[in-house]
């Protein structure tokens, strides 16, 4: 667990959770009773969310070749997560749980290791409609990953409900956006297909917003 994890999870826990043992009945064990420590925290809330995404997640455009496209590109709004370790399981239920009260179409992968092993969970939202549903319920509640999500909602998601990414001129002011989305802390700007690669594809003179 991150540094922001921490703070998030412990923040809901003084404010909204609960430390209890819980107890109930076990024919397996000698006494027909079990006992062990519990701790319960609101897991549908935007704030829980926002701060699992802010710690772990990813907020990207992924631009990628494609033969169904006239310009021959694609571009696809994502965000992501990925969770191993103890808390893997619980995290992904936070976010899967989260999906189904926001109406937000989602996948969970598991990850296998060495003898079919379960190591953790990759969450992904990659549906336009999706992306934007999921960051209008937690943009207020994000810190470290704000910038992108407005860059996203505000920038990218429009051009793309207008159908300017179908158009080179359209897709190159989506490329620019985007790389001014990764260049903030938690991006990644080490895309092969950013601005510079489409000005000399496409021999496009665009000015850098």
């Amino acid at each position: 667990m991150t540094d922001i994890q921490k703070e998030w999870v412990s923040g809901f826990v003084d404010s909204e959770g609960c430390i209890e043992m819980h107890t109930g009945k076990n024919s397996n064990m000698k006494i027909n009773y079990f006992t062990m420590p519990k701790i319960e925290i609101p897991q549908f809330s935007s704030e829980f969310v926002a701060g699992w995404i802010d710690g772990d997640g990813s907020i990207r455009t992924q631009i990628s070749p494609t033969e169904r496209r006239k310009i021959g590109f694609q571009v696809q709004p994502k965000i992501t997560s990925k969770q191993t370790g103890c808390g893997a399981l619980n995290a992904m239920s936070a976010l899967e749980n989260f999906c189904k009260e926001s109406g937000v179409e989602y996948n969970i992968d598991e990850i296998k290791r060495e003898g079919n092993e379960s190591s953790g969970y990759n969450f992904r939202i990659g549906g336009l409609s999706d992306v934007k549903t999921f960051l209008l319920e937690i943009e207020e509640s994000l810190i470290v990953k704000q910038p992108q999500a407005k860059i996203m909602l505000n920038e990218i998601i429009p051009r793309m409900e207008n159908k300017k990414h179908l158009e080179k001129d359209g897709f190159v002011e989506i490329v620019a956006w985007k790389d001014i989305m990764d260049s903030y802390k938690g991006g990644n700007n080490r895309s092969k297909y950013n601005l510079d690669y489409f000005k000399e594809e496409w021999d496009i003179n665009y000015k850098v917003i």
